[in-house]
Order: structure tokens, then C-alpha cells, then sequence
């Protein structure tokens, strides 16, 4: 793998996180998002707002994925993680469900869609667990950046189970998984922030 190619996938990542970022500064002047946002406890409407929201997200965050060898390098994990920080495990969840959904159904029999799909939902998932322990943090935007790494070495882990044959997963996770580890990891720290 060459340093270029990866350094133009890292940057290529951090623009797209930062698009996501801008989105996040402009709902943010929103009162009634950061409303939601900010509730303890969540209604059964905001609750679906959330998931729909970041669902949505997670959607656009594919669609602006790179092709790396008949993969997606992409921010879809910012919505989806950010989605169950803030919203809990049933937002986690089905963000991650509806986004992964959506991965696969894109690309069925897609060298990666299956392990992307079951990534998602786990990645959603972990950040609705992790959600308890973000809320009572005192710096959140940190612990959403660590959260954000654990979660992207979960989702490099998934590939390398996942993907057959192994030694194209490896390839594959060689090229994308610092770009993807970094740039994911800072966008979900920054829209906390």
C-alpha cells in the first residue's frame, strides 16, 4: 500500500467528516433539535425523530463513500454512533439497523455488504450501551472520540471475520482502516462537540 493512497483516502475521509460537522453546527441553531438533544428523557416522538435523523445520516454517509477495491471507504458510522450517544440504545440500534439495511440492500452480494451491514448494527449498537457512560461524562466530545475508535476497530475486526477470502480482507482493511479509524473517530467527536 502506498503512503499516497493513503493520505488521499484520509483526506478525502476528514472532508466528507467535515461536511458532516457543518450539517451539525447548522442543526445546532436549531432550538428545537437542541432540545432533543439535551432531554434526559426522551418522548416516544423524539425518539423516532432521532432515529429517522440519524438513519438518514448514516445513509448520506455511505452514498459519500470512496470505492477501495469493490469496498466503501465512509463516514456512515458518524451518524449512526452520534445517533446512540445521544439517543440510547434503541436509537443506537435501529440507526444502525435501518443505515445497515440500506448498505447491504445497495450492494447484495457485494464483496463487503453483508459484514458492512452487520457492522453497522453493532457499531449502533455498542454506542446505545456506551450511551449511559457519555451522558455522565464531563468531557463528552473525548469520550466520543475514543468510543469512535472503539467502534471502527470493531468495524475492522467484522470485515476481517466477515470477508472472504481472508487475504482480500486484510488488503482491504490495510488501506482503509487507519483513514477510516481517524477521520470517523474525529468527525463523531467534533458533532458531539
Amino acid at each position: 500500500m502506498e503512503l499516497k493512497t493513503l493520505f488521499l483516502l484520509l483526506k478525502t475521509l476528514v472532508n466528507q467528516t467535515g461536511v458532516i460537522i457543518l450539517i451539525a453546527i447548522l442543526l445546532s441553531r436549531f432550538k428545537f433539535f437542541r432540545k432533543i438533544i439535551v432531554q434526559e428523557k426522551l418522548s416516544a416522538r423524539n425518539v423516532i425523530m432521532l432515529i429517522i435523523f440519524f438513519s438518514l445520516f448514516g445513509i448520506v454517509g455511505t452514498y459519500s463513500g470512496i470505492p477501495v477495491m469493490g469496498a466503501l471507504a465512509n463516514s456512515r458510522v458518524v451518524g449512526v454512533f452520534v445517533g446512540g450517544l445521544i439517543g440510547g440504545p434503541m436509537v443506537g440500534f435501529l440507526a444502525g439497523l435501518i443505515s445497515g439495511i440500506h448498505r447491504w440492500a445497495i450492494d447484495i452480494g457485494g464483496f463487503t455488504a453483508f459484514a458492512c451491514m452487520i457492522a453497522t448494527i453493532c457499531e449502533g449498537t455498542l454506542a446505545g450501551i456506551l450511551s449511559p457512560y457519555y451522558k455522565k461524562s464531563n468531557k463528552k466530545w473525548l469520550m466520543a472520540f475514543f468510543a469512535g475508535i472503539l467502534a471502527e476497530v470493531l468495524q475492522m475486526l467484522i470485515l476481517l471475520i466477515l470477508v472472504k477470502p481472508f487475504s482480500e480482507a486484510w488488503e482491504l482493511v490495510k488501506i482503509i482502516g487507519i483513514p477510516m479509524i481517524f477521520a470517523n473517530s474525529v468527525g463523531i467527536s467534533m458533532f458531539i462537540a
